[in-house]
């Protein structure tokens, strides 16, 4: 069986740390990709990543300490998955799961480790983007890119992220909003599916489609596109609560924001 091996440790800086208080998503992306390169070497097992599938348990904030330990833990044909477990360093308390779906450049044989982590959730996706809310749109830069020349993980989510901004605030959800009630969007779940990474140069545009909708849960579906091809470049189902930043847990969402959102849920295939 084989041993869980530490990937990265490290601390939250304040300034890593979103409007609703706690490390932004892309933050934790950036440590993600640092634990796949450690743990490629460590295990093996080099090559493209496909998909993520992360689940939050508690949220970080500014001065937090903590570290990632990492091991393959399932294989499927060609497609092999790493186990990435994010402790809070000072509690031991787990914080964060990671499923990461790699392609292996070289046939992989290497032992697995158990993974207890949260069971996978699969969610069902549209037919089309029709109905789809635009929510982003940019050019990636040279400064994003990394070794291998395309746009790194931490600035792909950024853009993903910040879209659930576009789309709750088309249901009245708006900065505004937030800020006069103290409320914000804590993510709980996202599903990342990786078709190809874009090189400098690239326009991309990003489409939001409001997926869910509970007492106090949203569940969006982020898709990027390169702009001049129309290719898929990713998606990423974000599922979050309306959140009481003062009571750091969910809230119910007021019933005119509700409604309205309702209104804008797509109806998956």
């Amino acid at each position: 069986m084989a041993e869980w091996s530490e990937t990265h440790r490290g601390i939250v800086p304040a300034w890593e740390c979103d409007t609703f208080e706690h490390l932004t998503i892309a933050y934790y992306f950036e440590r993600f990709e640092d634990a796949s390169l450690a743990a490629a070497d460590r295990f093996g097992a080099a090559g493209p990543t496909i998909g993520l599938y992360v689940r939050h348990l508690r949220e970080f904030r500014a001065g937090d300490v903590l570290h990632i330990v990492s091991a393959p833990i399932g294989q499927d044909g060609d497609v092999l998955t790493l186990g990435h477990k994010v402790f809070d360093s000072a509690t031991s308390e787990l914080a964060t799961t990671i499923e990461q779906r790699v392609r292996p450049a070289a046939a992989w044989h290497g032992a697995l480790a158990a993974w207890d982590g949260p069971q996978r959730a699969v969610h069902a996706a549209p037919e089309s983007e029709d109905g789809f809310l635009p929510s982003a749109r940019s050019v990636v830069r040279s400064w994003e890119v990394g070794a291998d020349g395309v746009l790194g993980w931490q600035h792909l989510v950024h853009r993903l992220s910040g879209a659930c901004l576009h789309a709750c605030a088309a249901f009245g959800m708006t900065p505004g909003y937030m800020r006069q009630n103290r409320r914000g969007y804590s993510t709980f779940e996202l599903d990342l599916a990786i078709e190809r990474l874009p090189p400098v140069g690239t326009r991309i545009a990003v489409a939001t489609g409001v997926m869910q909708i509970g007492n106090s849960s949203i569940r969006l579906l982020h898709a990027m596109r390169d702009v001049e091809t129309g290719a898929l470049l990713a998606t990423m189902s974000q599922f979050g609560v309306h959140f009481d930043m003062d009571r750091r847990r969910p809230a119910p969402l007021p019933g005119d924001l509700r409604e309205a959102a309702l209104g804008l849920v797509r109806k998956a295939s």
